[in-house]
């Protein structure tokens, strides 16, 4: 009988500690899904970053070209009068389009809200460059200074959402040359 109620205590102590087991097992398995979705959430939102960088670079781009293109031949001694004045009038266009552009520029990628918030704001940062490039090159001595510090602005803006998300920062005037 003394077997008997041992062997059964000793069942009854392996059922408990198996089932104590399943219950560990199962928050560990709770846990890991909930990480696994965390996991893809934040690829799913770096995808949707270089997304809106993509489509943004391809918006404007063309426009950043001209402008680029004007600054080139400002710094070139060879340069014609001809070629800058040609050069300033297209970047003269190229601002007005591109402010145009982004005064009704949405993002079309959907982001969780705070990155959506933040990348809009560099957007509108990005429009006021092109505001101030417009000015300065309608003004009689181009001064292009003060849009040169809403660049900075506008690149320190995307920096601070590229390594939120843990991505490599893009150099926006690289990525629009």
């Amino acid at each position: 009988m003394k077997q008997l109620l041992i062997a059964l205590g000793l069942i009854v102590a392996l059922v408990i500690t198996g089932c104590s087991q399943d219950e560990k097992s199962t928050e560990n398995s709770n846990d890991n899904t909930e990480d696994a979705e965390q996991a893809t959430d934040e690829k799913e939102t770096q995808v949707a970053l270089l997304d809106v960088q993509l489509n943004l670079t391809k918006a404007v781009s063309p426009h950043q070209q001209k402008i680029n293109a004007y600054l080139l031949a400002l710094q070139d001694e060879s340069s014609t009068e001809e070629t800058i004045q040609t050069t300033e009038e297209e970047a003269k266009t190229a601002a007005t389009e591109a402010k145009n552009l982004l005064n009704d520029y949405e993002i079309q990628v959907e982001l969780p809200d705070q990155e959506k918030e933040q990348y809009q704001k560099a957007i509108t940062t990005l429009n006021n460059y092109y505001q101030q490039v417009e000015t300065g090159l309608n003004s009689e001595a181009a001064d292009l200074k003060e849009a040169e510090a809403t660049w900075e602005k506008f690149q320190e803006q995307i920096a601070e959402i590229y390594e939120a998300a843990d991505l490599m920062v893009p150099d926006m005037a690289d990525a629009l040359s």
